[in-house]
């Protein structure tokens, strides 16, 4: 075979691997709308399936040596997706090497297992170091797993078939040696572009839902602080008068017994004025810089005595968190609104998880998260995470998207205002934090609040690396 026949080859190989980006996209983007993940085994055998097809179409070189995109297909895996990922893809390509058989076997074999472990590595290398793939991080780590591959690969044909190799020139030798660092390089960026692209335009949709939900939270928020005023100069009206009747005519007699009902159903009233005010004023916050895990330690008792016997509290803080500007009395209520609600959601029988750790949020997760945020506020730092978890019924997708919608709420008419979360919401905006909902049904829900952690001066030198 001529230099440009093994050229040809390769390019033959190169639109396979194009075609095979193709159906990862649309694969990954139909899994995720089902599942909200792409699970690795799942794009372990995707790889290993392509790896297989990339043997079948090889290019054979003149004294016989095999070689195709195989060792860039599961690097490329194994870099991008992790050592799970690798170790399915091992799979079926050891397996369809193994049935053809031959004595390049071993080579072959090597040519499957040796990608897999130095992308394996290399994966776990910038993991442990917090730095993101970014496409240059991409290229160059394909460089070396996929030199190294093929250099080993190399020296171990040249220590047993030293005659097959001097047969195959140097135009020859030099084609197969770039074969796989080049193949995993431009297979790796694909993805990689893929990837970034879909969060991208995921990031953008999401920036548009939260903006459209923060413009109607304020026009809700600015409604209700008007009519919450209005509201709470009525009922004291109403309150005083029925007080005062009670006492002119005497708490035991019959009139005075009717003006227990008013006075019970405004102090009702009242308490949704209440949580009117709450969720129309956020900004009233009288807010110190204190440790989250500190404010917490203290409602355990409380929601022990809110949630029953039947339901498990439990509280876990962490003091690693770092300090955080915010009013702990409406730090509290937000999570006595959260706890009420899992508490229905539980039916009174369950386990509740309220914990305090630090957030380890990635670059692209940071822009996700404040993808509303204007530039002046976006915070740069660390986040501290307060998470509020249940083992209750779950909800669908269709009711989680209206979760914070004020009013919102599916119980019967008259039992709930359908203001709790919808207050939470509007407290840990005023706290220029942000919070999410992960949900299933049958599986419980868990509020992540994600609040800024302010970085002291005295501190700035020990700053943790950002991620990226």
């Amino acid at each position: 075979m001529t230099f440009l026949e093994l050229a040809q080859g390769d390019v033959v190989n190169l639109f396979v691997l194009l075609g095979f980006v193709a159906l990862i996209s649309m694969t990954r983007a139909w899994i995720k709308t089902r599942l909200h993940s792409f699970p690795s085994w799942v794009c372990g055998f995707m790889f290993g399936g392509m790896a297989v097809v990339a043997m079948l179409v090889a290019s054979t070189s003149q004294p016989g040596v095999i070689f195709d995109c195989r060792s860039g297909v599961i690097g490329a895996g194994a870099l991008l997706s992790g050592p799970m990922c690798a170790l399915v893809s091992l799979v079926l390509p050891c397996l369809y090497r193994l049935q053809v058989g031959g004595e390049g076997m071993v080579p072959g074999l090597m040519e499957i297992i040796l990608p897999a472990i130095l992308g394996s590595l290399c994966y776990q290398f910038w993991r442990v170091h917090h730095r993101l793939l970014t496409l240059r991080r991409v290229v160059l780590s394909s460089l070396i797993v996929g030199g190294c591959t093929t250099a080993l690969i190399m020296g171990f044909v040249l220590m047993l078939m030293p005659d097959r190799s001097l047969l195959m020139g140097t135009g020859s030798s030099v084609l197969v040696f770039l074969n796989a660092p080049l193949t995993m390089a431009l297979f790796s960026a694909l993805i990689l572009l893929e990837r970034e692209h879909s969060e991208a335009v995921n990031t953008l949709a999401e920036r548009k839902r939260r903006m459209l939900h923060s413009q109607k939270m304020a026009a809700m928020g600015q409604f209700a602080r008007k009519v919450s005023h209005s509201y709470v100069n009525s009922l004291t009206i109403i309150l005083g008068s029925a007080q005062l009747a009670k006492d002119s005519v005497g708490a035991s007699s019959d009139f005075g017994k009717l003006m227990d009902p008013i006075i019970a159903a405004v102090g009702r009233m009242s308490q949704l004025a209440g949580d009117l005010l709450a969720f129309g004023s956020p900004s009233s916050l009288r807010v110190r810089l204190m440790s989250l895990g500190k404010c917490i330690e203290g409602i355990e008792r409380l929601l022990v005595e809110a949630m029953g016997p039947l339901i498990k509290v439990v509280v876990k803080t962490s003091e690693d968190t770092g300090r955080v500007d915010l009013d702990p009395d409406r730090i509290e209520q937000a999570v006595m609104h959260m706890a009420l609600n899992a508490c229905e959601a539980m039916s009174g029988e369950g386990r509740l998880t309220v914990s305090v750790t630090p957030a380890h949020l990635s670059q692209t997760d940071s822009r996700r998260l404040q993808a509303t945020a204007e530039e002046r506020d976006f915070h740069d730092g660390p986040f501290a995470l307060l998470a509020v978890r249940d083992t209750g019924c779950g909800m669908s997708d269709e009711t989680a998207s209206q979760l914070f919608e004020p009013y919102f709420t599916t119980k019967a008419k008259g039992e709930n205002t359908g203001l709790g979360l919808a207050t939470v919401y509007s407290i840990i905006q005023g706290h220029k934090g942000y919070i999410e909902a992960e949900t299933r049904l049958g599986h419980g829900t868990t509020f992540f609040i994600y609040l800024p952690v302010r970085e002291e001066r005295k501190d700035r030198h020990r700053q943790p690396h950002r991620n990226g």
